[in-house]
Order: structure tokens, then sequence, then C-alpha cells
């Protein structure tokens, strides 16, 4: 692999694969990210008045909410062992108090996966995904809903999708890319049909179903779904957005790896210049994406480009 491979698989750490709008929907509306600074193995104790009777049902649900928002929290903070521990409290309470065979026992289970996958220990995560799928069928089955088809009532459910775009996502980190294009397919029609076809999950989905084209070499089809992607977020939180960078650095980088270098640089320019605007120029992002240009002028010889790329940098 060449550097320029390096770099843009730098960039793509660096930026996360998750896009949009909070990347693991709750099963109730967030209105706002939950405390991040929580000592590892202390939830929130006290503060509240014991709910009267009436109010007991809800304040499980609001409690085991809480619970799993902060284990969201300090997994995207990158404090896995801390986010681990809360989730296994927020799987806990989601069977103690909703059952065995509830969507929340499921989400809670696709979160501890997601943390696993944090901490590159893949088969676990493989299992808890197995895990969280197993729960979800029995749970529509319960339902009356067709548990092997995830049909078009059970994709409306908050975390469904976000389930199966998760279990994709390990496929491709392991390779796997035909049980991703499987996966990935069916998420999408779905959403297509009876979900919310220009949401986040779809965004999510066709960002991660771009970047595996992207990695088999399948260019014109990782770019259809980056810009496919770009639209959706584009229209949802507009242009000034770090989800929105996310996918012009993908089509940046799906031309870098063609060698287009005109049309790669054209979207790293575009990246950039949100970048600066959002992060300002001295940011990580900002200095990872010069890196990028600054390889991409290299490549084509142009070396005082590339110099004069540094040297404004510093």
């Amino acid at each position: 692999m060449r550097f320029s491979g390096i770099l843009v698989g730098l960039l793509f750490v660096l930026f996360g694969n998750t896009v949009y709008a909070g990347e693991v929907p709750s099963p109730v509306n967030q209105e706002k990210d939950p405390i991040e600074a929580v000592a590892c193995g202390v939830y929130l104790a006290g503060g509240n008045p014991a709910p009267a009777p009436e109010d007991i049902g809800q304040a499980k649900v609001d409690n085991w909410k809480k619970l799993y928002e902060t284990a969201e929290a300090l997994r995207k903070a990158g404090k896995l062992a801390c986010a681990l521990e809360t989730s296994t409290k927020a799987l806990e309470t989601a069977t103690q108090d909703f059952g065995d065979v509830h969507l929340n026992a499921a989400l809670a289970y696709a979160l501890q996966a997601r943390i696993y996958m944090g901490l590159r220990q893949y088969t676990k995560a493989d299992k808890l995904f197995r895990q969280a799928e197993t729960v979800l069928m029995k749970a529509f089955a319960i339902k009356g809903l067709d548990p092997m088809a995830l049909n078009r009532e059970s994709i409306k459910y908050p975390g469904v999708a976000d389930i199966l775009i998760h279990r994709a996502e390990l496929y491709i980190i392991r390779a796997m890319f035909r049980e991703a294009e499987l996966s990935l397919k069916a998420v999408i029609q779905m959403l297509e049909s009876h979900g919310n076809p220009y949401g986040a999950e779809m965004a999510e989905a066709l960002y991660l179903f771009a970047g595996m084209h992207r990695t088999m070499k399948m260019f014109e089809e990782a770019e259809q779904y980056y810009k496919r992607a770009m639209h959706i977020i584009e229209n949802a939180v507009g242009i000034a957005h770090i989800d929105y960078v996310k996918t012009l650095i993908g089509i940046a980088a799906n031309y870098h790896t063609q060698k287009k270098y005109i049309e790669s640089e054209m979207y790293y320019r575009k990246a950039l210049a949100i970048i600066d605007e959002i992060k300002g120029p001295a940011s990580k992002e900002a200095k990872l994406i010069r890196a990028a240009l600054s390889v991409l002028y290299e490549e084509q010889g142009l070396h005082y480009d590339a110099i004069r790329l540094k040297t404004a940098e510093e």
C-alpha cells in the first residue's frame, strides 16, 4: 500500500465510519447529549425523588435510557472500558425491567457489540450482534410480526435498522463483503419502501456501502452511494457539518485511489474549506486533509505545490 492509501485510511479513522445526527438512535428521541463526564462504574446516583406508583413504568424507561445514552457518550468519547461497564448495567437493567425479549435488550446487546468493535474484539462483537438479532426476532414474533423478514412494521421500530447496519459494518471490517452487501441492501430497500428514505439510518447505510465498494475497487458504485448519502445529509443539516465533510472526503479518496487527481483535489478542497470554517485551520481534521492534498501533489510531481501547502500550514 502506498503512503497515499495509508493517509486516506487515517482520514477515515479520524472521522469515523458513522454519519449524521447521532450514531446510535435511541428508542426515545434524544434532546441533547447525555452526561459525558461520568466516573467509571458510577451511575448518576441519587438526586431524584422516588417516583409515585403510577410513574414507576416511566421511571424505568428513563433510568434505562440514561444508562444507554451515557454508555453511548462514553463510547463516542473513546472511553471504551467505562462504556462497556455502563452498557453492561444498561443490559442488566433492560432484562430486569423489561424482560429478556424486548427491543431495549436488543439495543443494549448491539451497543456492547459496537464497543467491542472499538476494542477490536470482533468475535465477541459478532456474538453480541447475533444475540441482538435473536432478541429482535423473538420480540417481533411475540408482536405477531414476521421475525425472519424484519418486514415493513419492524423496520419502523427505533434502533432496528441501526442494529442491522452496524452488523454490516462488522462484516466490512472482517472483509466479509458478500454478507455486508446482503445486509446493507436489505436495510436500504426496507428504508426506501417502509421506513424513512431520507433519514440518518439511510445516510449511514449508504455511507458504509460506499466505503465497502471503494475498498473493493468498485469506484463508480462507491461514488453513487457517497453522493446519495451526501445529498441526504445536506438536506438534513446543511453543508457546514462534519458528516457532510465525511462524504466529501469519501468522494475525494475514491478519486484519489483512481489517480483522478483533478477531481480528487476539488473534493479535498471543498472539505478543507468547510473544516477550516467549522473546526479551524489548526484542527487535526484540517491538518490531515492538507496532508492528503500534499501527498496528492507529490504523486503528480508537483513538489512546489506540496511544499507551499506545508509552508502555509506552518
